[in-house]
């Protein structure tokens, strides 16, 4: 039984939560970050990254007591998201084939987060990646409506931009 990983040593009090992270905006911190390949190459990989190769990142949050770890995959050929975490993480972009992300441990960082319903259960899934300033969390931005895809959305749109009055009657002006 000793081989099972139970033991009867206190945890020096931190609780690691068996729940899923909510989605939204939390602190966390970058615990490990290595290049790994990936076991099954999705098939959007094949083209530019038949190998699989990625960079596995670890994260940390302490979130309503509890300590959630969330899993992140950068796909080697995805150079936005290098970009994004590299701004994220304060750190220079990889310019060198020897480049390891050992840089980007024990950096904190602000993610966005959904949950993923996995084939195992639900999963805190990182959304977006954004500089932590220290203190408060950043407010998040205001978010963006969708584009109007209909002709009278598009109608009212232009109208409310424009800064006219709601239409009072059925006066068609042609």
């Amino acid at each position: 039984m000793d081989e099972w990983g139970w033991s009867d040593d206190d945890q020096g009090g931190q609780q690691t939560s068996t729940g899923v992270l909510p989605a939204g905006r939390h602190v966390a911190q970058i615990t490990a970050a290595k290049w790994e390949r990936k076991e099954r190459v999705p098939e959007k990989w094949l083209d530019r990254n038949p190998e699989g190769w990625r960079v596995a990142v670890t994260l940390t949050v302490h979130s309503q007591g509890g300590k959630y770890v969330v899993f992140a995959d950068i796909p080697r050929h995805w150079r936005w998201l290098f970009e994004v975490v590299c701004d994220a993480t304060g750190t220079e972009l990889p310019r060198y084939a020897d480049w390891s992300p050992s840089v980007w441990v024990g950096r904190e960082v602000e993610i966005d987060t959904s949950i993923w319903d996995a084939h195992k259960g639900p999963r805190a899934q990182v959304e977006k990646w954004f500089r932590h300033e220290g203190g408060q969390l950043a407010p998040p931005k205001p978010a963006s409506k969708p584009a109007a895809r209909t002709q009278a959305a598009k109608v009212e749109k232009a109208r409310v931009e424009a800064g006219l009055p709601e239409d009072q009657g059925d006066d068609i002006p042609f």
